[in-house]
């Protein structure tokens, strides 16, 4: 088996190989370390008591710098050698994540992924392995959100999306959010605007004008929902009409508001 030293730059160039092969690692000191190069990934390796081999975790989800430590810590703690494969920090796996599962996904949808996931994952379990994130870890997260039961729904899902996309990519071996059920059910809003307040509403848009004013005004004239508002361009407004080209909408079909014209 070769020996090289092990770099992040030189593990991202071995070439997959099938039968599997073993770079021992020639410059850390670390006897037995190596990453094992198959014809799909790449596995960091420790071999103890005299063959016993333990896998560290999957290159590049877990990082050179990470399996070392690791390796290190399973030879100082001979408990340490039957535990779990170390996967990546929950930090790594969620940019991770972000990257390559919402590369597709609108803008404001993968940003709000992303906030759900920082705020309430990260905020306490960013350095935290993956597959050392336990049910009891989320719980506690869900239980902290009881108060804005929307939210809450919201985390759920982000949550379970990315440690199923994770298990199925086998960074980890089972998903925490596995039986947990859903904490609640989104309920649709019964609360709507009077009379007397759409007419304030309209007024004070009136007076506050470009930008948040123009807007509001926008969503009275036309029913656009705010969101499409927001992503609205120049070219798509005239005098007389808004027009969403059919790549702006969902159905993708050309759609054309009449501006009606309102009098005070």
């Amino acid at each position: 088996m070769p020996r090289v030293r092990l770099t992040d730059l030189s593990i991202s160039k071995l070439p997959p190989s099938k039968p599997e092969i073993t770079y021992w690692d020639a410059g850390s000191g670390l006897s037995g370390f190596g990453v094992r190069v198959g014809a799909r990934r790449k596995t960091f390796v420790l071999v103890v008591n005299g063959g016993h081999r333990i896998r560290l975790g999957h290159y590049p989800f877990t990082s050179l710098k990470s399996a070392r430590q690791e390796a290190y810590r399973r030879l100082a703690d001979p408990n340490a050698r039957k535990a779990p494969a170390i996967a990546p920090p929950a930090s790594e796996v969620v940019e991770k994540f972000l990257e390559v599962h919402h590369a597709r996904s609108k803008p404001r949808w993968r940003k709000e992924q992303e906030r759900l996931l920082t705020r309430h994952l990260l905020k306490k379990h960013k350095d935290t392995p993956l597959n050392r994130i336990t049910t009891q870890d989320i719980v506690l997260i869900l239980d902290g959100l009881q108060d804005v039961p929307s939210e809450q729904l919201h985390f759920f899902r982000a949550a379970k999306t990315m440690f199923t996309w994770a298990r199925k990519r086998k960074v980890i071996s089972v998903s925490p959010l596995e039986d947990l059920e859903p904490p609640s059910k989104e309920v649709d809003r019964e609360r709507t605007l009077s009379d007397d307040e759409i007419v304030q509403v309209y007024r004070t848009a009136q007076k506050v004008k470009y930008p948040l004013g123009y807007i509001i005004l926008i969503i009275f004239h036309t029913a656009i929902r705010p969101g499409k508002v927001g992503e609205l361009k120049r070219s798509y407004v005239s005098a007389e009409k808004i027009t969403l080209p059919a790549d702006a909408t969902k159905n993708k079909r050309e759609l054309v508001l009449r501006i009606s014209s309102t009098k005070n």
